[in-house]
C-alpha cells in the first residue's frame, strides 16, 4: 500500500497475489479506470512504475474473488493509518 494524494492506493500486483489470481491483467478488467493509476517512483537504480488501485477500486475485485485471504487483506488494510 502507498499513500498518494492523501489516499490509500494498493499495489495491483500485491492485490492479485492476495486474492489468489496471478493474472494482473484479468483483475485490472474489474477495476473501473477512475480507480486505477500508474505511479512512478524514482529509485537510485532508476524509475519504477507500478499499477495501483484505490480502495474503492478494490471492491469489484473482491466481490468476484471472495476468499479468506482477500478478507484478511482488507482487514489488515483497515488497520493501517
Amino acid at each position: 500500500m502507498v499513500i498518494w494524494a492523501d489516499r490509500r492506493w494498493f499495489i495491483a500486483a500485491d492485490v492479485a497475489r492476495a486474492v489468489g489470481n496471478g493474472s494482473l491483467q484479468s483483475i485490472r478488467l474489474f477495476v473501473p479506470q477512475k480507480h486505477q493509476r500508474e505511479l512512478a517512483l524514482r529509485l537510485p537504480e532508476g524509475e519504477l512504475t507500478m499499477l495501483v488501485f484505490s480502495e474503492q477500486g478494490l471492491a469489484p475485485v473482491l466481490v468476484r474473488r471472495r476468499t479468506a485471504l482477500a478478507a484478511e487483506f482488507l482487514a489488515k488494510a483497515a488497520t493501517l493509518p
